[in-house]
């Protein structure tokens, strides 16, 4: 390995370990961080998801249509294991680090070619709040109406980003 190749390894590592230090101490000021958080916009769009629970997450849209959040969140019902999409609509405020906007889950319809738009039910179901600390690092809170969704939250990772949509905070690429 070339010097200046395995000097940057090395200060790449020196760097994630020093990083992942301070992480241990940063989980303690979780809601301080979410409370400073960066605001939202279009670079926050992609899909995002929880590492410790891999297999479900969320598509989100931060649109220039009337500053409109578009949601979805690929999960699975409380019993039997079917795959569920809730669905949440609402407008953001690109000053603020949080939004809440409601949500309905989507039923009853067929895979096509037996779709027909009649079929689809949208059933009211709760809340869905985010947060993000910077652009790449969030919470989802929920609070269903619908039994056995309950209300809860859980740490968001980006794992998808837009092309040329870059991060406010370091002006680079999220």
């Amino acid at each position: 390995m070339k010097r200046a190749a395995r000097r940057r390894v090395m200060c790449s590592l020196s760097l994630a370990l020093a990083l992942g230090a301070i992480a241990g101490s940063a989980h303690a000021a979780q809601d301080a961080t979410f409370a400073a958080g960066v605001p939202l916009g279009g670079f926050l769009s992609g899909n995002w998801y929880d590492p410790a629970q891999p297999g479900q997450g969320f598509q989100l849209e931060f649109t220039d249509q009337n500053s409109t959040l578009i949601a979805v969140w690929f999960v699975f019902a409380p019993s039997g294991g079917a795959q569920n999409w809730i669905f949440a609509q609402g407008a953001y405020d690109h000053a603020a680090s949080a939004v809440t906007i409601d949500a309905v889950l989507l039923t009853g319809a067929q895979f096509p070619p037996q779709f027909k738009t009649s079929d689809l039910q949208h059933v009211p179901w709760g809340t869905l709040t985010f947060t993000f600390s910077d652009c790449d690092h969030g919470q989802a809170s929920w609070s269903s109406t619908l039994p056995g969704y309950g209300s809860g939250s859980m740490p968001l990772t980006r794992l998808t980003s837009i092309r040329g949509l870059a991060c406010p905070q370091t002006g680079a690429q999220p």
